[in-house]
């Protein structure tokens, strides 16, 4: 029996994250919206791989918008170059990688509705 030389599939999600106590990787921002890329079996191996991530990173998962097949959207011509950039490092992918961290900043002036 060989290895199967062909690559996992590449599977993208858009996730809201939020930062934990000791997490620094959004700076002074409260929140985030990302991609987050991975190759793996499948969209539930996309999923655990993000939450992991998520845990390893000091983030708190808040949502997951969207997952997708992200050879497909190559192939349709809807993925960015940065993001298609990383899915050519496997030592990014095989963990997960999160991809353009769009963050906010906490408004002092807004109320919590509760």
């Amino acid at each position: 029996m060989t290895d199967d030389p062909r690559p996992e599939p590449s599977w993208i999600a858009l996730v809201e994250v939020r930062p934990l106590d000791d997490c620094d990787i959004l700076g002074d921002a409260v929140g985030a919206f990302a991609h987050f890329v991975a190759r793996c079996r499948s969209r539930d191996a996309l999923l655990e791989r993000l939450e992991r991530r998520c845990d390893e990173e000091g983030l708190e998962l808040v949502a997951v918008a969207w997952v997708q097949d992200a050879d497909r959207l190559i192939a349709e011509g809807h993925l960015a170059e940065n993001v298609r950039d990383v899915l050519e490092f496997p030592h990014l992918v095989e963990p997960g990688a999160f991809v353009g961290f769009h963050t906010w900043e906490r408004d002092d002036d807004a109320s919590d509705v509760a």
